[in-house]
């Protein structure tokens, strides 16, 4: 894509658009500062527990999904499905929607293969190009005691 057809995408954004990408710009930054300095489990903790803003920007879910990849992808990278269901579910519960982090293992070989997809009442977000359905959910306190000390570096 070029850099006139970005900057057109970027210009066709409505107001709750912005409102939902300066969000989301907002939650990477503190998710990335978060995933270098403290344990997973509290970096997953603040992203599902943001505080509901009052807000008419009702911006639906598969609109933040595709939004919550752009503050990565604005500056090259390419976001780890971790970090995008982080994004994600802070945009969602900043808009009084229920998400929720859903992480799953797979065997692979001798070792495991982690995932992390975003859960919005019968709603399922997949980030990643593997589809969560092949994984094993682990429960949110199995997850929370593998992640407690795991510090997720880039």
């Amino acid at each position: 894509m070029s850099l006139r057809d970005r900057a057109q995408r970027v210009a066709a954004l409505e107001a709750r658009e912005w409102r939902a990408l300066a969000d989301g710009v907002l939650a990477a930054v503190r998710i990335e500062l978060g995933l270098r300095t403290r344990p997973l489990s509290t970096v997953i903790l603040w992203a599902e527990s943001r505080p509901a803003r009052p807000s008419d920007d009702e911006v639906d879910g598969p609109r933040l999904f595709a939004l919550s990849a752009w503050p990565y992808r604005a500056v090259g990278v390419s976001p780890s499905c971790l970090r995008r269901s982080l994004v994600l579910t802070a945009l969602l519960r900043q808009r009084r929607r229920p998400a929720v982090i859903c992480v799953g293992v797979l065997k692979h070989g001798d070792g495991l293969r982690a995932h992390a997809w975003v859960e919005c009442g019968a709603t399922a977000f997949d980030i990643g190009t593997e589809r969560f359905e092949r994984f094993d959910r682990l429960t949110p306190s199995a997850a929370a005691q593998l992640t407690r000390s795991v510090r997720w570096l880039p």
